[in-house]
């Protein structure tokens, strides 16, 4: 014969188990709620990255070391070889 568990122990558990099972659902919202808007942050720090925050693209250095190069390629004399 199978002994029966009282009616309020299922009920403690369904308790138990409910409030459990909310308490997962609040901490994997927040992880996902955290993850996209990490993700919605650094979307909106590479949308412009031209201009002078720390995080923007050097684009003064950029400019100097190529006006640079061009600058040693122009003053460079053409040679001439005769086969």
């Amino acid at each position: 014969m199978v002994q029966k568990k009282p009616q309020w122990f299922e009920t403690a558990l369904q308790i138990k188990g409910s409030v459990i099972a909310a308490i997962y659902k609040r901490v994997l919202l927040c992880g996902v709620s955290f993850t996209l808007l990490g993700i919605e942050a650094i979307g909106l720090e590479i949308e412009n990255p031209f201009g002078y925050d720390e995080n923007d693209l050097p684009l003064d250095a950029i400019c100097t070391t190529m006006k640079r190069n061009i600058d040693d390629l122009i003053s460079l004399t053409p040679t001439v070889h005769k086969s």
